[in-house]
């Protein structure tokens, strides 16, 4: 009996040389469903053993890289859940001396910068990688290239808070030799600073980005923790810091800084490209598990050295970890290994000069520059000059006090209303006429926040009243259709009836006012007339209620209204250069005969069967542009004498008819429903006859 043999023989050492072989590959795919399943521990070991058996590239560390992300966002907004309450609570208390203050970086404003959004930062703050393109206050994106300084602010800071001025050209000077690469003159400004002002946190970052440039490490580590001391989640600090600590050797501690980066923003590309280049080198590392640092795992670790770990319960975002990164760093002792020898005394010299100051440390009341002991506080100062601060604070349209005050894009400052008025005429800045288009065409209404805090804190009983004054216009526009007599903006231009679309363009100034206003107060009504024959002011009209509205770029806009009811007007005015007249409803006789009730009826159902068969008589081209203007002929309903203006295909058939404004307003003037079917029907059988007299000829 024959016995199959295999053709190749396998040893076992050849099936444990194959295992090996597949193996890092093998931990590789099991880490990274670990790592997806938040299984971080397991991942980090697995991960570690798979580098040690076999060569990988940065991108596989992607999903360790996202884990952890994860992974720390969700602890952040959890401990962020847990102080909401009482940072609230300090915010309320020093929101008031804060009103000049830039979140941001702390300090009193240097060339503020109103975003589109309507909140105000420096210019400084918004010139970074990380707080240029979202506002970090409401998170509204931040398209555009950054505009002008909000000039207003900028005068109240030069006329009240002089030295607060001054502070802020110096560090546009000291801004400027940083970039320019002048370091050191940088940093005996930003030094003159800080002795004034010692919880400048730009500063203190910058100038600890000037020490790192000239390799004293030790310095720019203690600027930069005391910075963070003072804003423990700015992400261009912790950035600032893991840079610092990369360059002194402690690859570890920058990838923790990292991570915390990328916890506070997960979906900043740079940095998660950073992140995973950091933690690919650590896995590199030939004496990976001897790691003395924060980012794997506790249980990682064997011995009784306590760390810091990632995975720690009791991680603090708002720790600054000093204690921590200074030990590890010993920049004491290396600092002056990683300079270059010729710069030796000059580095020793500002080393000196620096310790010879006294260390600031951070206000455990407030961080605003503004609140020092010893001086008036913001409110203190404005209040004590509001009189004088009243000019100011005018609009330079209305001259008034400024009520919901804007900053355009040059930087210039209006109440809301006013400048969108502007613009209905010139698409210009009245102060300075910088084009405005973009403006314009994205419909910004936000307030700037800042001065709307100002004003309403300074000139609280003004603003109450310009407030008040304005939301009984809105209410007197809203409760309008309400009463049986009532007011109404009037647009003078085209026939509309009740149940019938009527699509406007709108373009001129007047219109563009009344029609905002009419959406702004909810009503989102207007009384539409057409001019008699006489020239006289119109007798009756539609309500049209605004159903869409799609605004053009220069300022027109396209709007979609309905009739609703007819009116009849009984006086009216001008305002604002569009009229307003005080009108009445226009009510339906009630037929209580039988006899006339049964007529209805039968002219009800007569008058629509007339009205299908003249248009769709009608050519193909001529329905498609009657439905294209007013819409599809509607179905016939139940007729119901205690409803108003019905029937609603009558109303459709009269702005369908060829026919002139004259009788069209003739009948939209009757109040009785059996002289309205009458009427139509015999316009409806007019054309039904020039149709059959045409098809003959044809």
């Amino acid at each position: 009996m024959a016995e199959w043999m295999p053709t190749h023989k396998y040893d076992g050492s050849q099936w444990r040389q194959r295992d090996h072989e597949n193996r890092p590959a093998l931990l590789l795919e099991q880490c990274e469903e670990m790592a997806r399943d938040g299984r971080l521990h397991e991942a980090f070991r697995l991960f570690s053993e798979a580098f040690n058996r076999g060569k990988f590239e940065k991108h596989q560390v992607k999903t360790l890289t996202a884990a952890l992300v994860k992974f720390y966002n969700t602890k952040r907004i959890e401990q962020e859940m847990f102080q909401k309450s009482s940072k609230e609570k300090k915010r309320s208390e020093q929101s008031k001396n804060d009103m000049l203050t830039c979140s941001l970086c702390s300090s009193s404003f240097v060339e503020p910068i109103t975003l589109p959004c309507g909140h105000t930062f420096c210019k400084f703050c918004l010139q970074d990688d990380f707080s240029s393109e979202v506002c970090t206050i409401c998170g509204t994106t931040n398209n555009e290239e950054l505009k002008a300084p909000t000039f207003l602010l900028c005068n109240i800071i030069f006329k009240w808070f002089p030295k607060k001025y001054e502070l802020g050209l110096k560090k546009i000077e000291g801004r400027t030799s940083m970039v320019q690469g002048k370091y050191r003159q940088a940093i005996e400004v930003f030094s003159f600073i800080l002795g004034e002002e010692p919880n400048d946190v730009n500063c203190l970052g910058w100038r600890a980005e000037c020490y790192s440039c000239l390799e004293m490490l030790d310095l720019a580590l203690k600027d930069i923790e005391l910075a963070r001391s003072l804003l423990p989640n700015s992400i261009r600090l912790l950035y600032s810091k893991s840079r610092i600590l990369l360059r002194a050797g402690n690859r570890e501690q920058s990838v923790f800084t990292l991570l915390q980066c990328a916890a506070i923003e997960p979906h900043n590309s740079k940095i998660q490209e950073e992140l995973e280049s950091g933690l690919f080198e650590l896995f590199r590392l030939p004496d990976f598990s001897q790691i003395k640092g924060s980012v794997l795992p506790a249980n990682f670790f064997t011995g009784e050295r306590k760390t810091l770990s990632l995975m720690s319960n009791d991680c603090d975002f708002g720790a600054t970890d000093n204690d921590v990164a200074m030990t590890e760093c010993n920049l004491d002792d290396n600092s002056e290994n990683n300079s270059f020898p010729s710069d030796k005394e000059d580095k020793m010299e500002l080393k000196l000069s620096f310790e010879k100051k006294p260390t600031s440390t951070p206000s455990s009341t407030s961080t605003t520059d503004f609140d020092n002991t010893g001086q008036d506080t913001v409110v203190q100062v404005l209040q004590s000059n509001s009189e004088s601060l009243l000019e100011d604070f005018e609009c330079k349209l209305c001259c008034s006090l400024l009520y919901k005050p804007v900053t355009s894009p040059c930087g210039h400052n209006f109440c809301k209303d006013c400048l969108r008025r502007s613009l209905d005429f010139r698409v210009d800045c009245p102060c300075c006429r910088t084009p405005l288009n973009k403006y314009l065409a994205e419909r910004r209404e936000n307030v700037t926040v800042v001065l709307e805090i100002i004003i309403k804190e300074l000139f609280s009983k003004e603003y109450e009243m310009r407030d008040k004054n304005y939301e009984q216009e809105m209410l007197a526009l809203r409760r309008s259709v309400e009463d049986s007599e009532f007011e109404i903006p009037i647009f003078i231009c085209t026939l509309a009836f009740p149940f019938v679309p009527c699509p406007l363009h709108i373009f001129e100034p007047q219109y563009k006012l009344m029609i905002r206003r009419c959406i702004e107060s909810g009503s989102k009504q207007f009384g539409m007339c057409v001019i008699n024959e006489d020239s006289s002011f119109p007798t009756i009209g539609t309500i049209l209620k605004i159903k869409e509205v799609a605004y053009l770029q220069d300022g027109r806009s396209l709007i979609n209204t309905i009739g609703t009811r007819r009116f009849q007007l009984i006086s009216h005015y001008m305002k604002d250069g569009y009229n307003v007249a005080k009108v009445k409803w226009l009510i339906d006789e009630v037929e209580d005969d039988k006899e006339e009730a049964e007529e209805i009826k039968k002219l009800h159902a007569n008058g629509f069967k007339m009205l299908e068969f003249w248009f769709n008589c009608l050519k193909s081209q001529q329905q498609k542009c009657i439905i294209d203007a007013i819409g599809s002929m509607p179905e016939k309903e139940e007729f119901n004498p205690s409803t108003n203006d019905q029937p609603s295909w009558l109303w459709w058939a009269l702005a369908a008819l060829p026919l002139q404004d004259k009788p069209k307003l003739i009948i939209l003037a009757m109040p009785s429903v059996v002289e309205r079917l009458r009427s139509i029907m015999r316009f409806l059988m007019l054309m039904i006859k020039m149709q059959q007299k045409s098809a003959k000829k044809e």
